[in-house]
């Protein structure tokens, strides 16, 4: 149906629909494939490893939940500033990536937390 559209945008627009599709179907073949695993195997399903490499990863991720919340708020000024403009694909299209910039928060929040909760116990040596 993209490809048969002699208009570009709308080419354009579907394409990012079917490029989520995809990955959203990749992710839950992934999905199903892992709980598989986890059912058919004797070992538990979560098991909770200290991570030597936990703090600078967690720093990191602390860093990029700052990152998009910042793209969040330059996204919003650029969809307010593209109001009213010919191309009201921008709007739409700000409004897709501050929509990808929430979700990107709530990964990088579960994996902060994850982090936290399996760091390594301070020596008080």
């Amino acid at each position: 149906m993209a490809n048969d559209s002699s208009d570009p945008l709308i080419r354009f627009l579907l394409g990012l629909i079917i490029a989520d599709e995809e990955r959203h179907h990749e992710l839950t073949g992934r999905m199903i494939s892992k709980l598989k695993d986890e059912l058919s195997s004797s070992r538990p399903a979560n098991p909770r490893r200290r991570d030597e490499k936990a703090d600078p990863l967690l720093r990191s991720v602390v860093l990029f939940v700052a990152a998009e919340r910042s793209a969040i708020q330059e996204y919003e000024k650029l969809k307010k500033e593209s109001k009213g403009l010919a191309r009201d694909v921008f709007t739409l299209l700000y409004t897709t990536m501050i929509h990808d910039s929430h979700k990107h928060v709530g990964i990088l929040e579960f994996l902060r937390d994850r982090l936290i909760q399996n760091r390594k116990p301070s020596k008080t040596n």
